[in-house]
């Protein structure tokens, strides 16, 4: 009986010392896992706060900017415009010489500054690509159809 009852105490102990092991391994799971939702928390907000700093600024909205009932590509509109610009900087001489001076790959790009709400009119074809804040929309694509 004595070798019997040894038995059980021997299994008794391997019982006893494989529980607190299993309990230990819970625990350290426990404390793994509150860890884990720590950083996913942090890195949530990490990731929001990261989303907000990187968003466009202000977004295009062509209402906002030119007025309800404002095409671009209206002939009027480019009456408009040369009226403005005849009117911001007096009266304007264009010669023959002027004319001729142009190449077929010349012709004007229209772009908007979204944050001061300005249309601009330039040659420089890559003034969006090149600005680092995205505040400059190319407004209208270029095509063959432009006069030139």
């Amino acid at each position: 009986m004595s070798t019997f009852l040894l038995i059980n105490i021997g299994l008794g102990i391997f019982f006893g010392i494989g529980s607190l092991i299993v309990v230990r391994m819970i625990l350290r799971n426990h404390r793994r896992y509150q860890f884990n939702l720590e950083v996913t928390e942090e890195l949530s907000r990490l990731i929001k706060d990261a989303k907000k700093f990187t968003a466009p600024k202000k977004t295009m909205d062509h209402d906002k900017v030119f007025g309800p009932n404002v095409d671009l590509q209206d002939p009027q509109m480019l009456a408009t415009l040369v009226t403005v610009l005849v009117h911001k900087y007096g009266n304007l001489r264009l010669k023959l010489s002027d004319f001729a001076a142009l190449k077929n790959e010349d012709y004007v790009s229209v772009y908007v500054d979204t944050l001061k709400t300005e249309l601009i009119l330039s040659l420089d074809h890559s003034m969006a690509e090149a600005d680092v804040d995205p505040v400059l929309t190319n407004f209208i694509k270029p095509d063959d159809s432009t006069y030139h």
